[in-house]
């Protein structure tokens, strides 16, 4: 394990290894960066601009400024925030015509709306609830009791310990 050093001393490092120091990255932002964004969340964006020759000792290539690193890691916040952003206009779309097409199709089988289907069971197959062949899970009313007792207990057991999560309950369930 890695002792824990402070952003000057990492900074200190950095600089040993060559990273420079530019006028729009002076010490002071790069302090910065290194507080609020910190060191490990950054490093993953130095391999990019490390000397291959010199490694493992991860010095960097010559010329190497925080300006580069920083903007390289601007840019990847950029397009992963475009990316999330297009992404949540597919899952939207997909819930919507998810929903749209069920209750049209509910409404063409019962000549009537059911507001609530998505809780209603006769809508649903139940095969697709069996974990895995061995588990005794066969159907809907025992989904609901898994439910039911995931959230009256806190905690579910798993091998590796006690989960507080309750999805979980899906998994060991006997």
């Amino acid at each position: 394990m890695k002792p824990s050093q402070s952003e000057h001393e990492l900074l200190e490092l950095l600089n040993s290894r060559g990273l420079l120091l530019t006028k729009t990255v002076d010490s002071v932002r790069a302090l910065r960066y290194l507080k609020l964004d910190g060191y490990y969340r950054l490093s993953g964006y130095f391999w990019l601009f490390y000397d291959k020759s010199r490694l493992p000792e991860h010095h960097f290539k010559i010329g190497t400024t925080w300006d580069e690193v920083i903007h390289l890691y601007h840019a990847d916040k950029d397009l992963r925030r475009l990316l999330l952003d297009a992404l949540a206009e597919v899952e939207i779309s997909i819930k919507s015509i998810l929903t749209n097409s069920v209750c049209d199709t509910i409404k063409l089988k019962t000549q009537e709306d059911d507001p609530y289907w998505c809780w209603n069971k006769v809508y649903f197959k139940t095969d697709f609830l069996m974990p895995k062949p061995t588990r005794n899970v066969s159907g809907f009313d025992d989904f609901q009791q898994i439910l039911k007792r995931a959230d009256s207990s806190k905690k579910c057991s798993t091998r590796g310990g006690t989960v507080k999560l309750r999805h979980v309950a899906l998994l060991t369930a006997s």
